[in-house]
């Protein structure tokens, strides 16, 4: 039988620690990941619960319609979030600038010392999924958005008591301003969306950073197609649920995959 000699032997088991330390010391792919959650139920929201459709609308408490105040269960969800979040370390925060969505957020920036960014393009669409997609059919996808669209609209202003805990992004100190007409309108939804994706990469693709972005329910759900090409989450019964999340992961060749959605893993399948 054929011997190795000793100093070979020592100078291959040398050359294989040598590899092995090499390949530990590559590091795993850890691309962006992109969370989303939606804000806590407001009164709007609690206006669909088909119990008050038997109800007469002056018998309504005076929370149920309104979209600049929780119901009683979402004043419950937004003390939850920052319990939610807290096993996340986020390197950026960004949010809608309606009150929903800053009065969600609000408990987790005051108990973590974080900031939030406004970004206008965040704000939520105030028509169903189904007309949306409707109007995308019908409209052509070259027409152009309105001259304005980013620069027209209200000005943004924080109350004093949010001021410490909220920044407007530089050059985006006004909400959108949507076109009247419906053929305009539909092209200045899908520019919304394409701009709110597109500062996403252009901040922050490339890097291994965890962001989170605090919306709404069917501007989330755009968002999620438009940054993965995931067709499913427009599909009907994919609604985002109250202080939920989806996360999009970004990949080696720069797309992003849809990881989690309403807070569970999401399925890689047709279904």
């Amino acid at each position: 039988m054929m011997r190795i000699p000793p100093a070979f032997g020592h100078c291959s088991l040398r050359l294989l620690s040598v590899l092995l330390f090499a390949l530990c010391a590559v590091p795993a792919h850890a691309g962006l990941k992109v969370y989303y959650l939606r804000h806590a139920e407001s009164g709007a929201n609690a206006a669909y619960n088909p119990r008050w459709k038997q109800v007469p609308r002056d018998q309504w408490p005076s929370y149920l319609g309104n979209p600049d105040t929780f119901s009683p269960k979402g004043e419950e969800q937004a003390q939850e979030v920052a319990g939610k979040l807290k096993d996340h370390a986020f390197d950026f925060i960004v949010v809608s600038p309606l009150w929903r969505t800053r009065n969600t957020i609000l408990p987790y920036l005051r108990a973590t010392g974080q900031k939030g960014e406004i970004w206008p393009e965040l704000a939520e669409f105030d028509v169903s999924i189904e007309d949306i997609l409707e109007g995308n059919e019908n409209v052509a996808g070259d027409h152009p958005h309105s001259p304005d669209l980013f620069t027209g609209g209200a000005e943004i202003v924080l109350p004093d008591n949010e001021k410490e805990f909220f920044t407007l992004r530089p050059g985006a100190a006004t909400l959108v301003k949507i076109g009247a007409d419906s053929e305009q309108e539909v092209a200045d939804r899908r520019a919304i969306v394409a701009r709110a994706a597109e500062l996403l990469r252009e901040k922050f693709a490339g890097t291994d950073k965890t962001i989170l972005v605090v919306g709404h329910g069917n501007a989330g759900r755009l968002l999620a197609r438009e940054l993965t090409g995931d067709a499913r989450v427009l599909e009907d019964g994919n609604h985002i649920h109250n202080i939920h999340l989806w996360m999009a992961e970004e990949q080696p060749d720069g797309t992003f995959r849809l990881e989690l959605f309403n807070d569970q893993a999401w399925g890689r399948v047709e279904r």
